[in-house]
């Protein structure tokens, strides 16, 4: 399963004695991540799982695909410029308005194709 993957990768991030998060450093990102996937507001989806993938569309920021996960038609975006910054930006874009029903719902994040 990706959440351990993902632990390891964010909690390499630095040493007890590490320096302090500010507003210009990247692994406050990284920590936004993390708090939010232990307070359960984003999920980690299995990639494996998604079937019958279809691109859909082209953008700035990435490929946009179909797919079924499941047993639900999902839509997902696989992003061109991975830098940590970007993923975050665009994940509180979609917490934020996720339970707007002019929205499409925002299920999880995935790490990679598997």
């Amino acid at each position: 399963m990706p959440k351990p993957f993902i632990n390891l990768f964010l909690c390499d991030k630095s040493s007890s004695k590490g320096p302090k998060i500010d507003k210009g450093n990247p692994l406050r990102y990284y920590e936004w991540i993390e708090k939010n996937l232990e307070r359960g507001v984003i999920q980690i989806l299995d990639h494996s799982k998604f079937r019958d993938i279809n691109e859909i569309g082209r953008g700035g920021h990435g490929v946009v695909f179909s797919a079924e996960y499941c047993g639900e038609n999902i839509v997902f975006k696989e992003l061109k410029n991975n830098k940590i910054r970007t993923i975050v930006n665009e994940l509180k874009q979609h917490v934020t308005v996720n339970n707007s029903e002019n929205v499409i719902r925002f299920l999880g994040i995935t790490i990679g194709k598997n």
